[in-house]
């Protein structure tokens, strides 16, 4: 084995067999990733303008890795900062620019898929797919709704965009009659800041959600069809008898030694004369074999 990252066994498959690793695959492809940004970033405006650079890809990294606003004026930030970057870079780096710089690339960013929508347009066809889904915050005890559209650009390449994901709490008023009605405007406001109308969208991909469902086949009156992950999920549940009620199992002998699996693994866990008699019982069982 050599000293370095990358063993000569692997070398020798990789160069004699031409046997690589899904994990050697992957990472090549972010290396290669990284590299066309760069490459991007180097042939951009901001080339001469490192302080902007700077403010701007930090705010990139904030929001992606969800860090406080204010990472920038931490101690340890501004030693880094006044170290390792030149006097040109070294700019503040607070909360406020952080809000402002995050308006900023919004806007660029939704200018660009704006851009790109226009350009992908085919006369009035609808030719846009769309994908809604209800998330929920268990730690926060909220729902956000997010609203992802899929398409074929102008060059016969197949995107996605991810257009909103936004907190969902529709105020009591306007979910008297249920969610139906707030959901129904907030779609057709997030499609219409990008230039998008309803008579755009073609076809629609979700879960069985009641009101998700509703939405998609009836309220936009799109052709709707499975999400696939969604289907295989329910389809998998219902297969190995996941329910409920025992009464609904389409397996209830699944569903009964699931049921006896869970009660055991919590009494183990949760009552100690219990849990300490199962251990003495693994022991004993390991010691015979």
């Amino acid at each position: 084995m050599s000293g370095g990252k990358t063993s000569k066994v692997t070398l020798h498959l990789s160069k004699e067999h031409d046997v690589g690793s899904d994990k050697t695959a992957s990472e090549e492809g972010r290396k290669r990733t990284r590299d066309e940004d760069l490459a991007v970033l180097k042939r951009s405006p901001l080339r001469d303008d490192p302080g902007r650079a700077f403010v701007l890809l930090e705010t990139l990294r904030i929001v992606n890795n969800n860090l406080p606003f204010r990472i920038g004026e931490y101690e340890k930030s501004l030693i880094i900062r006044d170290l390792m970057l030149k006097e040109e870079a070294r700019v503040a780096l607070n909360a406020k620019v952080i809000r402002h710089s995050v308006v900023e690339l919004y806007d660029a960013t939704k200018r660009q898929v704006q851009a790109m929508l226009t350009e992908s347009r085919i006369g009035s066809a609808k030719s846009y797919s769309v994908v809604a889904d209800f998330r929920t915050a268990s730690a926060m005890n909220t729902n956000f709704l997010g609203l992802r559209l899929y398409l074929v650009d102008s060059s016969y390449r197949f995107k996605s965009v991810l257009l909103g994901t936004q907190h969902f709490a529709p105020q009591y008023g306007e979910r008297d009659g249920g969610i139906r009605g707030p959901f129904y405007r907030w779609m057709g406001d997030m499609l219409e800041d990008f230039g998008l109308s309803r008579h755009d969208l073609f076809g629609s991909t979700s879960d069985d959600g009641p009101d998700v469902k509703w939405m998609m086949r009836s309220g936009l009156k799109l052709c709707w069809e499975w999400c696939v992950p969604h289907f295989t999920h329910a389809a998998t549940k219902t297969a190995f008898g996941i329910a409920a009620e025992s009464g609904s199992s389409k397996n209830p002998a699944m569903t009964d030694m699931l049921r006896r699996i869970v009660e055991t693994v919590y009494q183990t866990q949760h009552v100690e004369v219990l849990g300490t008699l199962f251990s003495e019982l693994c022991s004993v069982m390991t010691d015979e074999d």
